[in-house]
């Protein structure tokens, strides 16, 4: 278990006390790092504990602070039912945690009127970790909130602006991540401080530090190698489930190209992230070679930037052509993405939009879950007609997050439950014979 939190100083020796007893935290972890980067309002700390049993409850403390506890992941081969939530664009809950954040006489009303945090707090007991395949807090809307007057700041503290969002954001997922594992994945709202730019402010406007997904590399650490793209793609098995985390905005095989560096579709000035041009495809290649389905057959792919979605002509081009028949060809279940802001859920797809069948069972083909509805700052999308006919369903006024419902090795349940009340507005489930 990777543990994570910030100080206002850098820490020689960030340290981890834990055990499985509330009154015994008789083992230490001090191996971490403490990092920033220029114009940070803090430094990250991260620490791995090694060596823990699986499925077990563990008591942690930071640093000489409160403990908390944390479940350990179910082993590979455990067929044992479970629930993981799932949930993409989403922001600040609302002002209140942004304005401690600001200084003295600056308003700031970067909003989210929904209120899905809330309910993954709500349903805490209901799932055992939580993914979110990008765009995280919404920072990056700071230009766009002074242009349009949410905000009495000048242009040129908009650093501060920025760091006010995040650190708001990061206050309010406390309360899930404490004790939650949240797993990650790359936006193109985590690319730099203003989403590539807004009306007169172009991505120039940015200070050093927050560009090129800066902020994104250090905050946070998932699984993997350890190099620059550990946040970018890595996989982890989790009971009877292989999940592979993929990366959009950067590192697609040529011709093709991420969306967000120089050249791709939004035109940003990122770069690409891997050692070399095709890391991160011959990572999925081998990742999805060597899958144990018997011990996971079940594989899930989450990335940001959707292709097959209820929103006709705003598919990602590139990443059909990139990703398609990688997923294909590793036999992907389901793929689930954000990006767009509705609820939106395909037939099995192929080969450039073919259904392959109009039932969910036995399929061949990945089965494509586009939720972005979780908390966009600009609100919902409304989608666009014609939808596509292998897109049986489309809802462009809930918010909502997934719940996957792991039964067994033969039955995969997607849900789309509203965040308002947490009600079922569209279920289906996967069943294969295996």
């Amino acid at each position: 278990m990777a543990v994570s939190w910030s100080t206002n100083k850098r820490v020689t020796k960030p340290t981890v006390k834990y055990g499985t007893s509330n009154g015994t935290l008789d083992s230490c972890a001090s191996s971490g790092v403490s990092i920033t980067y220029d114009t940070a309002p803090n430094w990250a700390n991260h620490v791995v504990l090694s060596g823990l049993e699986p499925n077990t409850q563990y008591f942690y403390m930071v640093d000489g602070g409160e403990v908390n506890s944390f479940k350990t992941a179910r082993c590979a081969g455990d067929m044992t039912a479970y629930n993981v939530s799932v949930v993409v664009d989403m922001g600040t809950m609302g002002e209140i945690g942004l304005n401690d954040h600001l200084p003295k006489g600056i308003v700031g009303l970067h909003k989210n009127e929904t209120n899905t945090m809330d309910r993954l707090i709500a349903q805490m007991t209901d799932y055992e970790f939580i993914a979110h395949p990008g765009d995280i807090a919404y920072a990056d809307y700071a230009f766009k909130e002074q242009v349009t007057g949410f905000t009495n700041m000048s242009a040129g503290s908009m650093t501060t602006y920025y760091n006010a969002i995040n650190e708001a954001f990061h206050d309010e997922m406390t309360a899930l991540s404490k004790i939650k594992p949240y797993m990650i994945g790359v936006g193109n709202h985590e690319a730099n401080c203003d989403n590539g730019g807004y009306k007169q402010y172009s991505e120039q406007w940015c200070p050093r530090g927050l560009t090129n997904f800066t902020q994104y590399k250090v905050h946070w650490n998932m699984p993997g190698d350890g190099s620059i793209s550990n946040n970018f793609w890595y996989s982890f098995d989790y009971g009877m489930t292989h999940y592979l985390v993929f990366d959009t905005e950067t590192d697609l095989a040529p011709p093709q190209k991420g969306a967000t560096i120089q050249g791709g579709t939004e035109n940003f000035d990122e770069a690409n992230v891997g050692a070399y041009p095709n890391a991160q495809n011959d990572f999925i290649k081998n990742d999805l070679a060597n899958v144990d389905r018997s011990k996971t057959p079940w594989v899930v792919a989450m990335g940001h930037r959707p292709w097959y979605v209820g929103s006709n002509g705003s598919g990602f081009q590139d990443g059909l052509a990139n990703f398609e028949p990688l997923f294909v060809d590793g036999k992907v279940d389901l793929v689930m993405h954000g990006h767009v802001h509705l609820l939106s859920r395909s037939y099995p797809v192929w080969n450039n939009g073919t259904i392959q069948q109009t039932n969910y069972t036995n399929a061949q083909a990945p089965v494509y879950i586009v939720n972005g509805a979780a908390g966009h700052y600009d609100g919902l999308d409304a989608a666009k007609y014609p939808i596509p006919n292998y897109i049986p369903f489309v809802n462009d006024t809930m918010y909502s997050y997934s719940q996957l419902e792991f039964h067994n090795k033969t039955h995969l349940t997607h849900r789309f439950r509203a965040s308002s009340d947490n009600h079922v507005i569209d279920e289906i489930t996967l069943i294969k014979n295996r």
